[in-house]
């Protein structure tokens, strides 16, 4: 199993409640690229087969960041995470 964490916020509650959105986004984003990552609070939760080659590593990670990358840049033009903010992957 492999994780990322994909909270962006400092620790109110609206924040957290925030950062539950991003991972939401960032696991459907990850779908749609082909991509099955389960949400779990702030994670994205990855459970690749215990049989799996270096190539297919890279793919599952390159998704990953493409993932990540589209939904922060999203949430960027929202209004939701400052321009300045740096939180690329």
């Amino acid at each position: 199993m492999a994780c990322v964490e994909c909270a962006i916020s400092d620790e109110s509650q609206d924040s957290l409640i925030l950062d539950y959105e991003i991972g939401a986004r960032i696991d459907r984003r990850c779908q749609a690229l082909g991509l099955i990552v389960r949400p779990l609070i702030t994670m994205c939760v990855l459970s690749p087969p215990l049989i799996i080659t270096r190539s297919q590593i890279n793919d599952l990670v390159s998704i990953l960041r493409t993932g990540i990358e589209q939904v922060m840049e999203e949430a960027r033009e929202e209004g939701l995470v400052p321009r300045s903010a740096n939180h690329d992957p």
